[in-house]
C-alpha cells in the first residue's frame, strides 16, 4: 500500500480526530507494509473456502432439471438424475459437494460471510511478513447465475525483527454501524471470535510468505501436521519472535510442546522457555541416546507422554527411554489421573511399581466386577492413601500403602474415615438442604436427590461399597455435590452416587463396588446435565 493509499485510507476514517491525529503518523508507516489489493491466490484460497463451507448447484431450466450452474466452478453441469429441491449431490466436474437449489422456487440471492486469513511478504521490507485477516462476502444470485465477492481487510498484522504490531479495522464493509481503527497489544487467533460463516488460513501463503526471513523457521507446515489450530499461524510467528529455540524443539521431536503452549496449556513443567538451547530448556534428563529415540519416533510424543518420560527419568536417570515398555493404557489415562499419578508414584517411589500394581488388581477385581476401570482403580488406590495417612498409618510399609486386596482395604479404611462424621458436618450440610433441592430431578424410572446429612453420605457408601463417605467434609462446605440416583420404585435403596463439582460439571458417577455406568445410568445423567445443570451454569454467570 502507497504512503498516498494509507493516508486516505485513514482520512476517510469516521472517528474521534483526536485519537486518529494522535496515531496517525504511526498507523500511516505501519499500513505502507501491505499490499493495496487481494491476489488470484487469496481468492482462489477463498472460493474454495467458501465452497467447502457451502456451494450450490442451480437448476435454471425448469424443462431440464439436470441441467445446473455450479456456483464454485462457474461451470453449466448436467446432473446424472433430477434432483429435489435442497438435495445434495457432488458436482460432476469439480467433485464439490453442493446444494441443489430451483430457481424458480427463489426470489432472494444467497449471501454467505466468513473470514479468510492470507500471508504475504512485506512492501518496502522483504524480511519483514504481514498476515490479513479479510472479511469475504459472497453473493450467488440464482436468477442471473453470477457470483459477486468484496473483500474488506478487518485485521493487520506486521512481523518484523523487533517489532510485532496488530491493528484491526470495524467499519460499514463489514456489517457494523462505525467506522474506527485500532491497535492492539496481543497477536490473537482473529477466527477464534467468529462463530459462524465460512473460516480459513492460507498456511501455503505463509510457507511461501516466510522463505528468505527468519519467520521461516518457526516451522508453520510442520505445526499445522501436529494439529495447530486454524488462525494460530500469526501466534506461532509472534512465539518465534519471543523464543526462537522452538525451532529446535519442533526438530527434535517436540513439536506438541509448542503446539500445547500455543493453545494455552501449561507446559512449563517440560520446557524452561528462556533457555537458549534444548538441552538447558528440556526439564527432562535425557542423554543422547534419549534424543535419538525420541526423534526416531514415527509421531511426535504429546505432552503426556513426556510427562511420564520425567518421573521415569527422574526415578532412573540411567535406564534409556527405549528400554521402558510403557502400557498404552497409562498414555490413555495419564491427562485425566496425572495428578493422581504423580501423587501415588511419589508415595510409593516408583511409577513403574505403580503402573504393575494397578495392573495386578485389575485383573484381580474385573473378575467380579466388569465395569470397574485402571482408571477408576487409580483414583481409588489415591483416596485410600489419603485415608491411610489420615488415620496415621505406617505410609512406609508397603503391606499397607500396596494391599494385597486394594477393594478390601479401601473399604476398610473408608468406614473408618466414615466413623469420623460428627455433628458439627451434619448441621453444616443442614444449612444447605434447602439450597440443594435445585439437584431434584426425575426422568423416566430413576430419579436424583442431595445428600441430606453425613450419615446418609456413609449409609450410601456402605451400602455400594465405595468411599463416598469420606467427601462428607467437603459436601458440607460446599466445595462439591453428592446426588444419590434411585430408582422409583425403590426409593430407600442405593443404585448410584454422583459427584457434581462448583462448576456444576458432573466428575464422577460409581455404582455397587464402583462399577462404570449402565445405559440407562448414562441416559439419565445425560439428560440430568441438560436439563438441570446447563441451567445452573447459566444462572450463575449471569449472577456472576
Amino acid at each position: 500500500m502507497t504512503p498516498q493509499k494509507a493516508e486516505a485510507f485513514l482520512k476517510s476514517l469516521n472517528m474521534p480526530g483526536k485519537r486518529l491525529a494522535e496515531n496517525f503518523e504511526s498507523w500511516k508507516k505501519f499500513l505502507r507494509y501491505f499490499p493495496s489489493g487481494f491476489s488470484n491466490d487469496f481468492k482462489k484460497f477463498a472460493a474454495q473456502t467458501f465452497a467447502e463451507y457451502r456451494n450450490y448447484l442451480i437448476c435454471y431450466d425448469r424443462s431440464d432439471r439436470q441441467k445446473a450452474f455450479c456456483t464454485y466452478c462457474g461451470r453449466t453441469v448436467i446432473l446424472p438424475k433430477v434432483y429435489a429441491h435442497n438435495a445434495s449431490t457432488d458436482c460432476p466436474v469439480c467433485h464439490c459437494r453442493s446444494d441443489i437449489k430451483n430457481n424458480w422456487r427463489i426470489k432472494s440471492v444467497f449471501p454467505t460471510s466468513g473470514y479468510v486469513m492470507q500471508y504475504d511478504k512485506a512492501d518496502y521490507d522483504k524480511q519483514a511478513v504481514v498476515c490479513r485477516c479479510v472479511y469475504v462476502l459472497r453473493i450467488v444470485d440464482p436468477i442471473e447465475l453470477t457470483v459477486k465477492w468484496r473483500y474488506e481487510t478487518r485485521h493487520y498484522y506486521l512481523f518484523k525483527t523487533g517489532c510485532c504490531r496488530h491493528c484491526e479495522h470495524t467499519g460499514p464493509g463489514m456489517m457494523y454501524y462505525i467506522d474506527y481503527f485500532t491497535e492492539h497489544k496481543s497477536m490473537f487467533n482473529p477466527l477464534k471470535s467468529q462463530c459462524y460463516g465460512p473460516q480459513g488460513e492460507n498456511l501455503n501463503s505463509l510457507a511461501e510468505a516466510v522463505k528468505g526471513t527468519k519467520w521461516q523457521y518457526a516451522m508453520p507446515l510442520e505445526m499445522s501436521q501436529l494439529g495447530m489450530t486454524q488462525g494460530d499461524g500469526v501466534r506461532l510467528l509472534k512465539l518465534y519472535e519471543k523464543h526462537p529455540q522452538i525451532e529446535y524443539l519442533i526438530k527434535a521431536g517436540f513439536g506438541d510442546v509448542v503446539y500445547k503452549r500455543l493453545g494455552g496449556y501449561a507446559t512449563s513443567d517440560i520446557v524452561n522457555w528462556h533457555a537458549k538451547n534444548i538441552k538447558k530448556a528440556l526439564k527432562i534428563n535425557l542423554c543422547k541416546p534419549d534424543f535419538k529415540y525420541i526423534r526416531n519416533l514415527p509421531e511426535a510424543p504429546d505432552c503426556k507422554t513426556l510427562r511420564i518420560y520425567k518421573l521415569l527419568k527422574s526415578e532412573k536417570p540411567g535406564k534409556l527411554l527405549e528400554c521402558w515398555r510403557l502400557p498404552d493404557w497409562l498414555k490413555d489415562i495419564w491427562h485425566f489421573e496425572y495428578a493422581e499419578l504423580t501423587e501415588i508414584s511419589g508415595c510409593i517411589g516408583s511409577l513403574e511399581k505403580a503402573w504393575q500394581y494397578i495392573e495386578k488388581q485389575h485383573a484381580q477385581n474385573i473378575k467380579n466386577n466388569a465395569l470397574i476401570t485402571k482408571s477408576y482403580m487409580v483414583r481409588d488406590w489415591r483416596d485410600y492413601l489419603r485415608e491411610c495417612a489420615e488415620l496415621g498409618l505406617d505410609m512406609h510399609d508397603t503391606a499397607i500403602i500396596m494391599p494385597k486386596n486394594l477393594q478390601q482395604a479401601h473399604e476398610n479404611t473408608t468406614l473408618q474415615i466414615k466413623a469420623r462424621a460428627d455433628e458439627l458436618l451434619n448441621k453444616k450440610i443442614a444449612e444447605r438442604v434447602e439450597k440443594r433441592k435445585q439437584f431434584n430431578f426425575e426422568h423416566e424410572n430413576l430419579f436424583c436427590r442431595p445428600a441430606a446429612s453425613s450419615d446418609e453420605l456413609v449409609a450410601e457408601g456402605t451400602a455400594l461399597c465405595h468411599c463416598v463417605g469420606t467427601y462428607a467434609k467437603n459436601y458440607a462446605e460446599a466445595k462439591t455435590h453428592i446426588v444419590f440416583i434411585r430408582r422409583a420404585d425403590a426409593p430407600e435403596v442405593p443404585f448410584y452416587t454422583m459427584e457434581v463439582d462448583t462448576n456444576y460439571d458432573v466428575v464422577q458417577v460409581r455404582g455397587l463396588k464402583n462399577c462404570g455406568m449402565t445405559d440407562e445410568v448414562k441416559e439419565f445423567v445425560k439428560q440430568f446435565k441438560s436439563r438441570v445443570l446447563r441451567k445452573l451454569k447459566r444462572k450463575g454467570r449471569k449472577a456472576a
